[in-house]
This record gives structure tokens, C-alpha cells and sequence, in this order.
């Protein structure tokens, strides 16, 4: 036999076999058609990112997922992702970080806590060291005006905003409640716990509480070059102590407008290692911060053409600073500084037309700054900021207006 009739004759077997095989099947009968099959719900959450695209000014944004996919740790870290972004670390582990854009420094970058402007009067630069990642959601950042035009004024008047938004608490499988809790740890005695709680108040009420503690040791080694003589040294007097916490309540009224409510606090002790002296190690500077606010943030469309963005806030911020040494009268020196802010928004937004959009923002702001400085004026700051914004949008075409 030869070897193109041995190849045919294997394939006539395999052919058979299929056919036998396949009428099998039919006689046996097919499981799926001709009936129904019930497929369990599948629920997807997520915030709607800003337009990337279409946006007349660059806009960045990082979702959860990117966070975690990254291994992420800290809002600063987060932050250095963002092209055009300058983030100034003071100080390491619990440190200062603050941020800025086109060089004009951290006073002129605004920084939004779910829609409502973080604000510090005392300095102008916020501390976003202070805020977790562990609830957050959604950073965006606007190197100029963002696209959404229903947002405060104080938002308007900055080169600048970074965007943090938290996570609204959701539900599966018809949970009314949900709970989480995480340890992270680090080098140097870096121990963060934290806590997370989402309950269901009824069909259009939901609260979500969140909670985090974080110490450190921070006294990490270096060598220390003096001429030709090399030290192994430690840096002292670089601990931490924080607590943080908030709780935020969600409602949507009958008519789909939607109420947020958040408290915010937090704490923090620590110690300032200084300058780098040689033959003197130690450092006894210390600073305790605080801070504390309650937001409150209302929006409503009364129609495709008409919307409103209410806002109001009450911050109260504290901090305390003490050094000890042979060179003060009592042995020690000690500065305390309070400044409270009273803060209330309101935008308006009107579409005339399909391709135009106009809103109106006014801002009031009442600031007060108290310390312990002799013959302190003890400031009182009146501030009032409006804008007025346009943008038409019409195929390829997109121009805005800010005044």
C-alpha cells in the first residue's frame, strides 16, 4: 500500500468517527436551546471620569484601580504620577507635601475634597500628606480651568486643581451593610491600620465612615563625610503619631437631587529631626496639628437647562509648636496658632442652547487667625470671589471663557 493511500485512509477514519460523534450528540438532545437560562445580575460601580478629549485644558485623572495596579501608598506618591505636577516633600514619613503647577508655587494650586476647596489661611499651602488613599476613588488634576463648569469660584481663581474625589459606598447582593479592615506596614516602625464601614440607612440614605491610625519611628540611618572621617549616624526626633477620620452621609431626595454631608478630623504629633549638626544629634523640636471640618455640598437640575451647586463649610485648624533648650529663658519655647474659616458657594448653570453653557459662581469666605505671638493684630479676612464662565462646544470645536 502506498503512502498517499495510507493518508487517505486515515482521514476517511477520522471523518467517520466525527460524523458517528456528531449524530450521537443530536440523539442525545442539546441542553441550552429551546430553553431559558437565568443569568445572575451582575452590578457595576463607578465615577464618571472628566472627557480627556474633548476637554479644552489637560486634564489627568487616576481611578482606584490605577492606584492599586501601581502600588500606590500615599496621596504625594499618587500625585508624582501627574505630568506638570511638582510635589515638595518636607520632612519624609508624615511630613509636609504640598503641590504646585507651572512653578507658581502650592498657594495658587487648589485642592478639592469631594467639590469643596481645601483651604489654610495661616500658610496658603495645603498639606496633602494629611488626606488617606484608602477611600479615595478618583484624582484628576486641571492644569488651568476644569471642564466642569457647576464648581465653586474659589476653584475659578486658582492656576490649578487637583481633584479628590472619595468613594460613595455601594451594595451586592441586596447588602445593606459592608465592612473592611486593612494593615499596612513599613521600615522604621511604620505601622497603619485602618478601618472602613458602609451602611445602608434606607433606599435613598447611605453612610460611610472611615478611620486610620499610622506610627513610625523614622529614624533611619546615614553616613555622615567629615573631612576624612566617616560616621555612621541615625536621624533623631523623626516620629509620628496620626489619627484620621470622617464620615460622610449621602441622600437623594424624591426630585434626584443629591445631598452630601462630611465630617472631617484629624491629628497628628510629631518630631522635627532638623538640620544634620556635626557632634550634635539631638533635636527636641515638636509640632502637633489638627484639624477639623464639616461640608455640606447640594445639587439640583431643574431641568436639561437649569442647575444649582450649593455649598457651605466650617474648618478649624490648630497646631502647636515647642522646643526645648538651654538657650530659652523657661527652658522651652512654644507657639500656638488657631484659624477658623467659614465658607459658603453657590454656582448657577444655564444652557440657552444646545452647544452653549453659561454658569455663575459666588464664593463668600470669613477667615480668622489666632495665636499665642505677643502683640499679634489677630487677623479677620473678609473675602468675596465671583466668576463667570462660558464654553461652546460644537463638533471638533470647544472654546471656553473665564471672567
Amino acid at each position: 500500500m502506498s503512502g498517499k493511500t495510507k493518508v487517505r485512509l486515515v482521514c476517511a477514519v477520522f471523518l467517520s468517527a466525527g460524523i458517528f460523534r456528531l449524530s450521537a450528540q443530536e440523539v442525545g438532545g442539546d441542553t441550552i436551546t429551546g430553553k431559558v437560562h437565568q443569568i445572575e445580575k451582575v452590578t457595576v460601580t463607578a465615577r464618571r471620569s472628566p472627557n480627556k478629549v474633548t476637554s479644552a485644558v489637560p486634564i489627568q485623572t487616576m481611578s482606584r484601580q490605577d492606584i492599586s495596579q501601581l502600588g500606590i501608598q500615599s496621596m504625594a506618591d499618587a500625585v508624582r504620577r501627574f505630568a506638570g505636577a511638582n510635589v515638595k516633600d518636607y520632612g519624609g514619613i508624615g511630613g509636609l507635601k504640598t503641590v504646585s503647577i507651572r512653578n507658581m508655587g502650592a498657594a495658587h494650586t487648589a485642592v478639592s475634597y469631594d467639590g469643596v476647596a481645601v483651604s489654610n489661611c495661616q500658610a496658603g499651602q495645603i498639606d496633602i500628606g494629611r488626606f488617606s488613599l484608602d477611600n479615595v476613588s478618583m484624582l484628576s488634576l486641571a492644569i488651568g480651568q476644569s471642564e466642569d463648569l457647576l464648581q465653586s469660584a474659589r476653584l475659578y481663581a486658582s492656576a490649578g486643581v487637583l481633584g479628590i474625589e472619595t468613594e460613595k459606598p455601594h451594595f451586592d447582593d441586596g447588602r445593606s451593610a459592608a465592612f473592611q479592615a486593612r494593615v499596612r506596614g513599613g521600615s522604621f516602625g511604620m505601622v497603619s491600620p485602618s478601618l472602613r464601614w458602609w451602611q445602608k440607612l434606607g433606599s435613598r440614605t447611605r453612610v460611610a465612615v472611615d478611620a486610620a491610625y499610622m506610627r513610625a519611628d523614622g529614624n533611619y540611618p546615614f553616613t555622615l563625610v567629615n573631612g576624612k572621617y566617616v560616621t555612621e549616624e541615625k536621624r533623631n526626633n523623626s516620629g509620628i503619631y496620626s489619627w484620621q477620620g470622617e464620615a460622610t452621609l449621602y441622600h437623594t431626595f424624591k426630585d434626584d437631587s443629591e445631598l452630601d454631608v462630611k465630617g472631617y478630623y484629624f491629628y497628628s504629633r510629631r518630631g522635627l529631626p532638623g538640620a544634620v549638626t556635626l557632634y550634635n544629634p539631638l533635636s527636641d523640636e515638636t509640632l502637633w496639628d489638627e484639624n477639623t471640618f464639616v461640608q455640606a455640598r447640594y445639587r439640583k437640575h431643574f431641568s436639561p437647562r437649569w442647575s444649582l451647586q450649593a455649598q457651605a463649610k466650617y474648618n478649624h485648624g490648630w497646631n502647636k509648636y515647642k522646643d526645648e533648650g538651654k538657650e530659652y529663658t523657661d527652658g522651652y519655647y512654644r507657639e500656638n496658632h488657631r484659624q477658623d474659616e467659614y465658607y459658603i458657594s453657590a454656582t448657577v448653570l444655564y444652557r440657552p442652547l444646545e452647544a452653549l453653557t453659561l454658569s455663575l459662581a459666588q464664593d463668600g469666605v470669613i477667615n480668622k487667625l489666632r495665636n499665642s505671638l505677643p502683640e499679634c493684630p489677630f487677623p479677620t479676612r473678609y473675602t468675596s470671589i465671583s466668576a463667570f464662565n462660558a464654553r461652546y462646544r460644537q463638533g471638533w470645536l470647544t472654546a471656553t471663557a473665564s471672567l
